[in-house]
């Protein structure tokens, strides 16, 4: 049997995973607005977001930060902001 392949991490400063964060950021923020208008209230996760099949893949941060939802549905990144 194969083992898990370890996902690999962009170094948090390379440009790609700047770009690759920032597009990350603005789907996730287009899938809040949608499920705002369908719920009336803002998402509580990204898994949330997720179980809805909003995405076709899961969305991550390609340096390993976590996407968070500020309080008026703001995503930003742990690492990236």
């Amino acid at each position: 049997t194969q083992g898990k392949r370890k996902k690999s991490v962009m170094a948090p400063n390379s440009p790609m995973a700047k770009l690759t964060c920032k597009a990350n950021r603005n789907t996730l923020q287009k899938a809040v607005g949608m499920y705002m208008t369908q719920k009336k209230r803002l998402p509580q996760s990204l898994e949330e977001l997720e179980s809805m099949g909003m995405f076709d893949k899961k969305v991550r941060c390609p340096s390993g930060g976590t996407y968070l939802f500020g309080a008026r549905g703001v995503v930003t990144c742990s690492i990236h902001k």
